[in-house]
């Protein structure tokens, strides 16, 4: 599955696939797009299939109900609606477009980096372990983006890739979301978004 989205302040692709011979993807993904920000969220499930998608669906309906609220926030209710259940790898950006800053966090395997028009990759590390509903405290990191740049969201279905790949493609991102689809090997689910920041 594919899906695009196209804003006055991003442009965004997005693939999902769930793992072979599993009926449904154990990863979720949300996108809010408001007049001052975006929030960008993905869920991996722990596991695959149908009780990996009932944990990784719960956190985005929780940050659907509460978006206007700071990360940290999200985090804590995303924490706290997972108890009794598997659990998720959960990871957050909020994009306000007036600082052109990114407030970010991510608990689990989940990766996101942003690559500047010149090259310049800032790749903000995530927190070791999941979400559960067991206490924990959260890392929220806060950078600035540059107009142009591109960024990467991606669960841990989707092959490594290297900032050279990520260059190649910075004038045509819809063509890295077609790579990321052509060399899927649905060993696992996969969920990736790709997005460049406009002018």
């Amino acid at each position: 599955m594919t899906d695009e989205i196209v804003t006055e302040h991003l442009e965004l692709y997005l693939y999902q696939a769930a793992k072979k011979g599993k009926t449904c993807c154990g990863d979720s993904y949300i996108t809010i797009m408001k007049d001052e920000y975006a929030l960008l969220a993905l869920a991996d499930g722990l596991g695959s299939g149908e009780q990996a998608k009932d944990s990784s669906s719960v956190v985005t309906s929780i940050i659907a109900d509460y978006h206007d609220e700071d990360v940290h926030s999200l985090l804590k209710r995303c924490n706290n609606s997972l108890r009794h259940k598997r659990g998720a790898a959960v990871a957050i950006a909020k994009i306000y477009y007036r600082t052109q800053e990114i407030v970010y966090a991510c608990v689990g395997n989940i990766r996101f980096l942003t690559i500047t028009p010149s090259g310049k990759l800032n790749y903000p590390l995530p927190k070791v372990g999941y979400l559960s509903g067991k206490p924990q405290t959260f890392l929220i990191q806060r950078f600035n983006y540059v107009p142009n740049s591109v960024f990467l969201m991606n669960t841990d279905g989707i092959r490594s890739y290297s900032s050279k790949d990520i260059i190649r493609y910075q004038f045509g991102i819809q063509n890295m979301i077609e790579e990321f689809e052509s060399l899927n090997t649905f060993e696992d689910d996969a969920t990736v978004l790709v997005g460049k920041f406009k002018q």
